[in-house]
């Protein structure tokens, strides 16, 4: 498992990245919407999501 330290990171780190709302959009529009690239948007959700409820992260 991730120490605390390096779990605070991430989370300082998403929360910036997603302090320019065009940047989530970006993500979106970009690689979800497109037929021949991965949903990071989608597997950025998923695992925020399962951290928040303290499920074990699936592998990006």
């Amino acid at each position: 498992t991730s120490s605390f330290r390096h779990k605070w990171l991430v989370i300082q780190t998403l929360a910036k990245v997603s302090a320019d709302a065009q940047i989530i959009v970006d993500l979106f529009i970009n690689y979800d919407c497109s037929m021949r690239s991965a949903n990071i948007f989608e597997r950025l959700v998923v695992v925020l999501s399962r951290a928040a409820q303290g499920r074990q992260a699936v592998e990006l």
